[in-house]
């Protein structure tokens, strides 16, 4: 039942990644966003997240079957999203531009998105999780739950702590403390709710 719930979860997530890059492509303003007024979701962000769907899946079909045959999705799809994120959050605390945040963004597309294609400090620390969840499942299958669990409460924390912010509107619970500070969207968080409680 778990693993059943897991992956209808990947598939949620994946579904709501998609339609958010199908946005951007289209021009579909409502489609990237949740809260008519609120941040939407960037480009780059609805990318790694259709990588993290896959790779619960993946997660869940290994950890399910022991399936061999998903170890190299699992390879191919953690290390993605961690090293795309881990550079990304080292270069914003270093205060350092790089290529990578403007590396999926869409020119000449008229979607009013604060911040261009960088995620939120909290969006980057939960993805290098994530991506580190997936490595730890080619450790032996020993404790295998607990090292799942241990970095999706994490996920699931950050995540529903930003989903009470918005809905109690508490600007520092949903990482914005001022205008300079690019906030995670709602979208993006209710995502990470999902995601940890997969893991």
């Amino acid at each position: 039942m778990y693993y059943k719930i897991a992956k209808i979860v990947s598939f949620i997530v994946g579904v709501e990644s998609f339609l958010v890059m199908v946005g951007w492509i289209m021009h579909i303003d409502a489609l990237t966003r949740v809260l008519p007024s609120g941040i939407n979701m960037k480009f780059p962000t609805a990318l790694i997240f259709f990588l993290s769907a896959w790779n619960l899946y993946f997660i869940t079909k290994h950890t399910e079957n022991n399936d061999k045959n998903t170890r190299l999705m699992i390879l191919v799809t953690s290390f993605s999203v961690f090293l795309t994120m881990f550079l990304l959050l080292i270069s914003t605390s270093l205060g350092i531009h790089t290529s990578i945040e403007s590396l999926f963004l869409l020119p000449f597309n008229s979607l009013n998105s604060f911040g261009e294609g960088s995620p939120a400090i909290p969006t980057m620390v939960n993805f290098v999780l994530f991506g580190l969840a997936g490595v730890c499942t080619f450790f032996r299958s020993t404790g295998k739950y607990g090292r799942l669990k241990f970095f999706g409460y994490p996920i699931l924390i950050i995540g529903l702590g930003i989903v009470i912010g918005y809905v109690f509107k508490l600007p520092w619970l949903s990482y914005q403390f001022d205008a300079n500070v690019i906030p995670m969207a709602f979208n993006t968080a209710l995502s990470f709710v999902l995601l940890g409680a997969g893991l």
